[in-house]
């Protein structure tokens, strides 16, 4: 691998090629710290047009524990540098997710090898991001367009240092003090149009995950007898079929009857009018259906 081709593997990602996980979540107000992180697919795109198909390749290790918490997935990811005639290999691992853990294991494992090699590591420096948050702990839509000009300033902020983060400026230690005083950006913005809240039926474009996914409530909120505040019921339930295996479609309510649609990897046994409790909610973009949520865990109700 060349110098060139080396600084090319470190280039930012689009923002379209970004995904962002919910970190914590304020106690006063209904914003959470969010980190940006770096699908495998765009990882994978950025190897097979830096170095070539055939010039790189992984291999992973399982270290086995007595349960999913104490299993760990080591990634191995070999690069080809045809100067020296030699694979150089980087390695960095990540433990089992609680939503298919072994394809969660491995693919978090494969991100953090690929960070060793600088692909997307510069987004370790992205920090102090906000965002609002719906009561199911999920990004709101109207916070993506804020998320985008935050993720392009960061940028640009990088590229006017010479690719590196300012240690200490004006603008990060303001931004430290945000998230006591923050005002949610639905107040520094136009409120968005009802009708792009509302909730559609499924909509599966080629098996691939649907769009409309942020929660709002389909009539006037009313509370649901026999829930608690972190319990949720599948009011709707359908497995379809996803690019590359099955996934299941959800619709929760919760007590206050709001509604959220979402998508479970894999068939879990669960069943129509089923209570979930604490369920983990991630909310992913993809170019072409834009935003959908994403169940990474949840409780059966007793």
């Amino acid at each position: 691998m060349t110098e060139e081709q080396a600084k090319k593997l470190a280039l930012p990602f689009s923002f379209d090629e970004i995904e962002w996980r919910v970190l914590r979540v304020s106690k006063k107000k209904p914003v959470a710290q969010v980190a940006a992180y770096v699908d495998s697919r765009a990882i994978q795109k950025r190897l097979d047009e830096v170095v070539g198909r055939e010039n790189w390749q992984n291999e992973f290790e399982t270290v086995t524990g007595a349960d999913n918490k104490s299993t760990a997935h080591i990634c191995k990811l070999r690069i080809y540098y045809p100067e020296r005639g030699e694979w150089i290999i980087k390695s960095d691992g990540a433990g089992c997710t609680d939503v298919e853990p072994i394809k969660g294991g491995l693919s978090n494992a494969f991100k953090r090898a690929a960070s060793m090699w600088s692909i997307g590591r510069y987004l370790y420096e992205l920090k102090d991001i906000w965002a609002d948050i719906d009561e199911y702990k999920c990004i709101e839509q109207h916070a993506y367009p804020e998320l985008e000009r935050k993720y392009n300033q960061f940028l640009k902020n990088r590229e006017k240092n010479g690719g590196q983060t300012p240690k200490q400026t004006g603008q990060k230690k303001q931004t430290k003090q945000q998230p006591a005083q923050q005002t949610p950006a639905a107040s520094q913005q136009p409120a968005p149009n009802p009708q792009q809240q509302q909730v559609s039926a499924p909509n599966i474009p080629n098996g691939r995950f649907a769009g409309n996914t942020p929660p709002a409530p389909v009539n006037t909120p009313q509370s649901a007898p026999g829930l608690k505040k972190n319990e949720c019921k599948i009011v709707d339930l359908q497995v379809t079929k996803g690019a590359k295996s099955e996934q299941t479609f959800v619709v929760l309510e919760n007590c206050q009857g709001k509604k959220l649609e979402a998508y479970i990897p894999g068939t879990p046994q669960l069943a129509h009018g089923q209570v979930i409790c604490s369920p983990k909610i991630v909310t992913r973009s993809h170019p072409a259906v834009g935003n959908y949520n994403v169940i990474e865990s949840y409780n059966l109700a007793a």
